[in-house]
């Protein structure tokens, strides 16, 4: 039997967007609520199933006290796709 206070291993973050969450002290779930996120929402940006709106990643460099240029790798590779459409 496990302990109660310990958490189940999370699963490495495959965007840059769940790295600089785990840089600051906010959970998926802190961090979901206070950019008006769901919880599946965030966790698909952050393993790389889905990209954020320009909007939504702007509060995120907000939130986690970072810049934009910061995210400019997964920001490039949206705009890619979306030129693709």
């Amino acid at each position: 039997m496990t302990p109660t206070n310990q958490r189940k291993p999370s699963r490495p973050c495959k965007s840059i967007y769940g790295r600089l969450r785990k840089t600051t002290s906010y959970s998926q779930e802190q961090a979901a609520e206070l950019l008006d996120l769901g919880l599946r929402t965030l966790q698909a940006y952050e393993e790389g199933q889905r990209h954020p709106s320009l909007i939504t990643a702007v509060q995120m460099a907000r939130l986690y006290g970072c810049s934009l240029s910061d995210f400019e790798e997964e920001i490039s590779a949206l705009l890619d796709s979306r030129e693709k459409e």
